[in-house]
């Protein structure tokens, strides 16, 4: 860690190495026990009680991400973009306990993410998350069956920015072949308290 922490406005430069113990939402832990590393320049300015990061590096179970973080007195923001993520590497990275089969398959393809997180820090306050993410070209092999999806092809949303109880996440395109034959359809889930669900 480098900087001069004299001033009023300040910079600190860091490399780390760390191992994320968990990540979890509710009861269910996607992430326990993953090494990640980080490299970033993080800006401090006293007089407004704010800090921050402009592009950040992390690499997270061996995924490459960059990074952008905003901290201030009352509020906390970041976004997260990967690109060109390897399928087996981000399959690798899901490890709960519900999820064992997936983790376990073996694939080809990229897949990209862009994420957006804002919250107000105080109590009950709920956070706005805005996700895109996608899939090109993917190909998934089940170990035990060796069931396969070849040309696996995705395009989907997130977002809770309507507040508790109107979030959504939505597949806008998914296709992919099977030995049966092809596969395309949609799905949309409404309020993550009382799921609802469309599709085609």
């Amino acid at each position: 860690m480098r900087g001069d922490f004299t001033q009023d406005q300040f910079d600190i430069e860091s490399e780390s190495n760390f191992r994320i113990q968990k990540i979890q939402h509710g009861l269910v832990p996607f992430v326990t026990n993953k090494n990640a590393s980080a490299s970033l320049t993080i800006s401090v300015n006293n007089k407004k009680n704010s800090l921050s990061i402009q592009k950040g590096k992390l690499v997270f179970a061996k995924i490459p991400l960059d990074f952008n973080l905003g901290l201030q007195k009352n509020q906390l923001q970041f976004s997260i973009n990967g690109n060109n993520i390897p399928i087996e590497k981000l399959v690798e990275s899901i490890n709960a306990k519900e999820l064992e089969t997936v983790s376990q398959v073996n694939g080809s393809g990229n897949a990209n993410i862009q994420l957006t997180y804002k919250t107000e820090l105080k109590k009950d306050a709920y956070p706005e998350i805005e996700s895109t993410f996608s899939i090109r070209n993917g190909k998934l092999t089940e170990p035990i069956k060796k069931l396969t999806l070849n040309h696996i092809n995705l395009v989907g949303s997130l977002s809770t920015s309507k507040g508790k109880g109107n979030e959504w996440v939505q597949i806008e395109k998914l296709s992919f072949s099977t030995i049966s034959g092809p596969f395309a359809g949609a799905i949309r889930i409404e309020n993550f308290i009382l799921p609802s669900y469309s599709g085609h």
